[in-house]
């Protein structure tokens, strides 16, 4: 199959060549005018048709070729950025959109544990910042990458202080899809660290996935 894609681009080519007269030959090099001539005499003793045929093929194997754009990694500030105005203005729908799909799909309950969320933080926020804390990241065969980092969003309140960890994977070069916060748990700041809320994919939160 490799090797029939070769000669398929390797004939349209030629096509290409022969419908703009253009003998194929090196770069720079200048043409002699017998090819040229023995070219063009070739190409007008096909019929209409098939010269027809031939250009419609390449360029319609030009313009139908698919493109894939670029995976974008996603910008670990803007997430922290957005999660903290979605807890700041309950904000479920906008919380959801840093979420990886893998949580959407397969986590009933999560509209409820963001709820949560945001009722724990319910109260006057005097400080929070964010930073980040570690990470993982592999690479494997066919150009498999995944990239992952750790957040850390620090609240201080007036009822106390709370920490919103969240492993967002900003970068999957094989499952775009599965970008965004892979588990997202809220605890109080100081040791024993009781969670009130612990919000995860079923799988891939610091390791691996498919």
């Amino acid at each position: 199959m490799k090797h029939t894609k070769k000669l398929l681009a390797l004939l349209l080519a030629l096509a290409l060549g022969l419908a703009l007269l253009v003998p194929v030959g090196a770069v720079g090099a200048e043409p002699s005018a017998g090819l040229q001539a023995a070219t063009s005499q070739w190409w007008e003793g096909l019929p209409g048709f098939v010269q027809s045929i031939l250009r419609w093929l390449f360029f319609g194997w030009i313009w139908m070729k698919p493109i894939t754009p670029p995976i974008q990694p996603l910008n670990p500030e803007t997430v922290a950025n957005n999660l903290m105005r979605a807890i700041e203005t309950k904000d479920i729908d906008l919380f959801t959109e840093q979420l990886c799909l893998n949580i959407m799909q397969n986590v009933t309950d999560f509209p409820v544990q963001i709820s949560m969320i945001f009722d724990v933080l319910d109260e006057e926020i005097i400080e929070v910042k964010w930073k980040k804390a570690g990470g993982y990241q592999e690479s494997r065969g066919g150009g498999k990458s995944l990239k992952q980092t750790i957040l850390h969003i620090d609240y201080t309140t007036s009822m106390g202080k709370y920490r919103l960890g969240g492993v967002l994977e900003y970068y999957n070069s094989f499952q775009p899809e599965e970008m965004g916060i892979r588990a997202i748990l809220l605890t109080e700041y100081d040791p024993p660290y009781v969670p009130f809320v612990d919000l995860r994919a079923t799988n891939g939160v610091g390791e691996w996935h498919d």
